[in-house]
């Protein structure tokens, strides 16, 4: 690959070159530098997340002798392992994610005109969302909310990808030959030898034996391109393999590269982990520079070259290095083999032992580097850069250093996202800089000690009562044990005393103190806005749902990318499996991507208690039944209903009204062509009796044969006045409900109904 031309700024980007990554990377290692006090403070957090201290035991024990020093107040005291802050965070994180997925998402048009395709835009997200990305936006929705909690924010990636996979093909000897004369035959007619069409489509055994026999060299290098060209994946080493196959006369078989529907994907970042920005970033979606750490296996590595463009020469640099960290500060983890224990993210152990397991495990690591620049227009972009630190570019023949070092991919991002392809979760607004935002173990952690020492103290108070030291003369303590000191069940030798050994006097029982453990959880629970009995349930409630409509603003910008992406990526034919047929919901331009179509997503916390979801629908019932103008919706009310039990359920329940009264005016007409042939349904229980007798009487009007059929058919006349009758009766009992509710009579309507022929 030739050596593209490197800028000398990085933020000032000729259209024909790229910025550098040695001055990337150098920015990188700068932030790193500025995030060391960050870094100290999330390994804290996640020992107190993890509940980790040096000298445990598994026995919830201090000894001397895994501690190396004498402990207090005796060997063997409590050292229990409170888990406050871990609770906390899992009730913060649960509640969250319930929120997102029990969350109504709705795509609302920008313009009057669009109106018509966002109901098929909000099917196309829901099936996003609920089916085809369900499970991946479960994993990395709990990803995004856990590192949020622990670490004061998170970051969601947004990406287009697209998958391979192989199918067997097949191709015999006759349609290659009937390819390569259809070929020749297109060449005879540009030169006016004759129409391609009067080639006959099959040739015969011989003709194929003929045309295949005698290819020559040259013939068969146009054989392959005939072959690429009907299968364009097919690289041109295999299309000459399927060629010499045929050649002898045999069927080829071969396994054939198959591009998957590609689809939208969502990836949760863990700052300091595994993405990087300026430590003064507000948001990452202003930020100057990102970058991101991404783990590939060697089969993920080498597809890349096919997949995404990669440069093949930076592919075998990374596999001829061998695996390698990235990143190599402190807050990169390092792998060290365990299996049950969770493994901090940010263990700072860089062991050889450690190292050569890392090795093992065949983990390649990647730095993406997003840039954004400005070129001598002053047009601003994003350009992407793939590459290694530890990877550099060859000298030349003459010995000259490279200017720049080995990349595998340098591309211009070409996503209209308004904002880029990431989203900043945070917890706190406290300041502007994404990385001063706390997690729940940096502002929590004080009442999980205080919780741990009174805990502590607690069950140590408890041993001492149960099993007291006791004290006793040197002569009387002769072979009773070894002299312990102060602890359960000890022998405390005095060299005065009585002559008979007493216990020493004893602490009180203490009932852990549930009293004071109270005290510190409604504390905890105040702070976080954790439910608790102590803490009154209003304020609970709001604190709640201010945390949940800040989550679920922050995913609105993740799911108006999904949205785009599926706009600029998602193949027409897709997108109409999923929506159905007639004209496609949106177009493909940069205006409609970025103004065309909004999302909402909206949960009520409170819709999480059952009693308040029943108490609610009393009151809107109640309302309904003294509606006097009108104006409320029963559809949107029946929906709001069942979507507040379940969201899914209400998909599939709970229809649009517009394209359910088309659809019984469809299957009314369908009735009517079967009652024409003398076949008796009867009218369907429950159904819209509105549309349907709408739709009778304009069949009726329009079709001149079904008109002609009702004057000379007794049996289709009788079934259709019998449906008609049946239809106005429902509409009369849902008057005469109406009438009761509001106490008015419409004398015309009243009139109409009692006067009027079944038909015309």
């Amino acid at each position: 690959m030739s050596t593209p031309t490197v800028s000398d700024e990085l933020h000032l980007v000729d259209s024909a070159a790229r910025p550098s990554a040695k001055k990337a990377l150098s920015e990188l290692q700068l932030t790193l530098a500025d995030l060391s006090a960050w870094v100290g403070q999330a390994q804290q957090s996640e020992r107190d997340a993890l509940c980790l201290w040096s000298g445990q035991s598994e026995d919830y024990r201090k000894w001397d002798k895994v501690v190396g020093k004498p402990v207090a107040p005796y060997d063997g005291c409590s050292d229990v392992r409170v888990r406050l802050v871990n609770e906390s965070t899992n009730e913060l994180a649960q509640m969250q994610v319930l929120a997102f997925f029990s969350a109504n998402p709705a795509a609302v048009q920008q313009e009057a005109s669009d109106a018509s395709a966002s109901g098929k835009v909000n099917t196309l997200l829901k099936y996003e969302i609920r089916q085809r990305m369900n499970a991946e936006l479960w994993d990395e929705i709990n990803f995004i909310v856990a590192w949020k909690e622990d670490y004061g924010h998170a970051v969601a990636e947004t990406r287009w990808v697209n998958d391979w996979g192989t199918g067997l093909q097949k191709i015999t000897p006759d349609e290659l030959a009937a390819w390569m004369a259809l070929e020749q035959a297109k060449q005879n007619e540009s030169m006016g030898m004759g129409s391609a069409g009067d080639i006959a489509p099959v040739l015969t055994e011989t003709m194929q034996q003929v045309v295949l026999e005698a290819l020559t060299d040259e013939d068969t290098e146009a054989a392959v391109s005939i072959v690429q060209r009907r299968f364009p994946v097919l690289s041109a080493k295999r299309a000459r393999d399927v060629v010499q196959q045929l050649k002898s006369g045999t069927v080829a078989e071969f396994r054939l590269p198959v591009k998957k529907p590609g689809r939208p994907k969502v990836i949760g970042r863990c700052p300091g982990v595994d993405i990087f920005y300026p430590w003064w970033t507000p948001r990452v979606q202003t930020a100057p520079w990102v970058a991101v750490v991404d783990k590939l296996s060697e089969v993920e590595l080498r597809k890349m070259e096919v997949t995404e463009g990669w440069d093949p020469d930076f592919i075998d640099a990374m596999i001829t290095m061998g695996p390698l960290p990235a990143v190599e500060p402190g807050s990169m983890p390092t792998i060290n083999g365990s299996h049950t224990l969770p493994r901090p993210l940010f263990d700072t152990a860089t062991t050889k032992a450690k190292r050569r397991v890392e090795e093992l495990r065949h983990t390649y690591e990647i730095v993406r580097v997003f840039v954004k620049s400005v070129d001598e227009d002053g047009i601003e972009c994003v350009h992407e850069l793939v590459c290694h630190p530890s990877v550099g570019m060859k000298k030349s023949k003459a010995g000259k250093r490279p200017k720049d070092m080995l990349i595998g991919l340098h591309r211009v991002v070409d996503q209209w996202l308004d904002g880029g392809q990431f989203v900043s979760i945070r917890r706190e607004f406290g300041s502007r800089p994404l990385w001063e935002s706390r997690g729940v173990p940096e502002v929590a952690a004080g009442y999980q000690h205080m919780l741990k020492k009174w805990t502590d103290q607690a069950i140590d108070r408890n041993d001492l009562a149960v099993n007291p030291p006791v004290t006793a003369t040197a002569r009387n303590a002769q072979g009773k044990g070894p002299r312990l000191g102060i602890r359960p069940g000890a022998l405390i030798v005095t060299e005065r005393g009585d002559a008979i050994a007493t216990y020493m006097q004893a602490p009180s029982m203490d009932a852990f103190g549930a009293e004071t453990e109270g005290m510190i959880r409604a504390a905890n629970a105040r702070l976080l806005g954790l439910t608790d009995a102590a803490v009154p349930k209003e304020r609970t409630m709001s604190h709640q749902q201010y945390i949940v409509t800040g989550f679920l603003i922050q995913m609105r910008e993740v799911l108006l990318r999904v949205l785009a992406l599926d706009q600029q990526y998602m193949d027409p034919l897709f997108v109409e499996r999923v929506v159905g047929n007639g004209p496609l919901p949106f177009k493909v331009t940069r205006e409609e991507i970025e103004g065309q179509f909004d999302v909402q997503l909206q949960f009520d916390v409170r819709m999480l208690d059952m009693d308040y979801v029943q108490a609610r629908w009393s009151v809107i019932k109640e309302a309904y039944a003294n509606d006097r103008s009108g104006v409320m919706n029963d559809a949107v009310l029946t929906r709001w209903l069942i979507n507040s039990i379940d969201p899914s359920l209400a998909d599939m329940a709970v229809g649009d009204p517009t394209q359910v009264a088309q659809n019984e005016a469809n299957d009314e007409k369908m009735q009517l062509a079967v009652a024409a042939m003398g076949v008796i349904l009867p009218p369907k229980e429950g159904g819209n009796s509105q549309s349907r007798l709408a739709a009778i009487q304009q069949e009726m009007q329009e079709n001149q044969r079904l008109q002609a059929q009702y004057m000379q058919d007794p049996t289709f006349k009788s079934i259709v006045d019998a449906r008609v009758q049946k239809y106005q009766f429902d509409i009369e009992q849902r008057n005469n409900a109406d009438i009761g509710r509001r106490g008015w009579v419409t004398p015309e309507r009243d009139q109409q109904a009692t006067e009027e022929p079944v038909l015309n």
